[in-house]
């Protein structure tokens, strides 16, 4: 009776076995895995959310996530994610423009200086990526639309401020997971 409950509860809980398994044949991988599926996954909330409420509140994640992929992989893979998931997010949001592009573009010149500033580390790299995007968005605003500018220094506040507490508190950990 002992083996058929236990050959029973492995029938029922068949997905633990499975998931060992694979943390045994591919380790790391399949954490790199999972990390970029939680990467996606949590931009794309930030974006339906940006949908639902109908306002930038400043809250993206591509700065923090393109800047951690340039670090780990490279500046061609920072620069394919931003550019996906910028692209990703404006389709979510039913919002193309020729900011998009520009918004494309500010994030691969980011993620090449990036490459350069690596050797400062994960913060110092992404208060840089940071304060770029930021400040290159904001100028590019006043070019294309000056009376925009004043409405979008809140937004860029809390995205400096959140970025900054990203990279300080979760910048090394989720470098050392890829």
């Amino acid at each position: 009776m002992a083996k058929k409950s236990i050959s029973e509860a492995l029938k029922k809980r068949w997905y633990i076995i499975l998931l060992l398994i694979l943390v045994l044949l591919f380790g790391k991988k399949l954490l790199v895995l999972g990390a970029f599926v939680f990467i996606v996954t949590t931009t794309l909330i930030v974006a339906a959310h940006r949908l639902l409420l109908q306002t930038s509140l400043g809250l993206e994640l591509v700065t923090f996530y393109s800047t951690v992929l340039t670090l780990a992989y490279g500046p061609v893979v920072g620069i394919l994610f931003a550019v996906t998931l910028t692209f990703t997010t404006h389709m979510i949001n039913k919002n193309f423009c020729i900011f998009l592009l520009i918004k494309c573009l500010v994030y691969s010149i980011t993620c090449v200086i990036v490459s350069f500033v690596s050797p400062l580390g994960i913060v110092v790299a992404g208060i840089i990526a940071t304060l770029v995007r930021n400040a290159s968005l904001l100028l590019i605003t006043y070019a294309m639309n000056p009376g925009r500018v004043m409405a979008e220094i809140p937004s860029t506040g809390i995205n400096i401020a959140l970025n900054l507490i990203l990279f300080m508190r979760f910048g090394h950990g989720l470098l050392a997971l890829l």
